[in-house]
């Protein structure tokens, strides 16, 4: 019983920050600026296991002028050279709230969390159900 508690936690939080990302890009798609990014680098990062994840980092100007920085919600998104041009929405007045405006993008991000989450808050629920 008390390992199917730490992964419905998990399943939770991972259905809130699904909930988060929709209600971002709602908001995004309503007050967000649309404009193009260049794929500068890639930001290498090590997993607990030791695979490495490379991460593009896209680079584009604000409407202040400010030459600004994100990076892309998956890991090795396409193999994008160095150098692509991507579109990139950002709020004006919180230009941290960025993400890049491809629809595969928002439907990848979305659909990992979605599905892990449910999956870590079904096999719990469902184990303690068949429990008692």
């Amino acid at each position: 019983m008390w390992t199917a508690i730490p992964l419905l936690v998990i399943g939770l939080l991972l259905l809130l920050g699904s909930a988060r990302e929709v209600r971002t890009r709602r908001r995004l798609q309503r007050e967000g600026v649309v404009t193009p990014g260049t794929v500068v680098r890639y930001r290498r990062s090590a997993t607990t296991e030791g695979a490495v994840t490379l991460t593009p980092v896209v680079a584009f100007t604000d409407a202040r002028g400010i030459t600004r920085e994100c990076r892309a919600g998956q890991s090795g998104t396409r193999n994008w050279p160095i150098g692509r041009r991507v579109p990139v929405i950002y709020l004006p007045h919180s230009p941290a709230t960025t993400r890049i405006d491809l629809q595969s993008q928002h439907r990848a991000r979305l659909t990992v969390l979605l599905v892990v989450g449910l999956i870590s808050t079904a096999a719990p629920v469902l184990f303690l159900a068949t429990r008692y």
